[in-house]
């Protein structure tokens, strides 16, 4: 079956609505890091746990965070310029 190429409108309307799924990545992960913060003051305050290593825990799941989330920005780049390519 021939598939027409896409018009450089459908190439624009593609680009942002993948920009705007890719934003509700970005948001998933941030709701994750927030749920999981939340687990980890309510355990440390449970179990006696000292600041230091609440702090730990933040900036490990802050690092883990910043990870996917890079990912997922060069993942946006990646297929925008497979989406703009002609």
């Amino acid at each position: 079956v021939p598939v027409p190429s896409l018009s450089e409108e459908r190439r624009v309307e593609l680009t942002k609505f993948m920009h705007k799924l890719i934003e509700e990545g970005r948001i998933a992960v941030r709701n994750v890091r927030r749920d999981a913060l939340h687990q980890v003051h309510d355990y440390g305050k449970q179990e006696n746990i000292s600041e230091d290593e609440i702090k730990g825990r933040e900036t490990d799941l802050q690092d883990i965070t910043d990870e996917h989330i890079k990912e997922l920005n060069s993942q946006q780049e990646k297929k925008e310029q497979e989406i703009l390519e002609v």
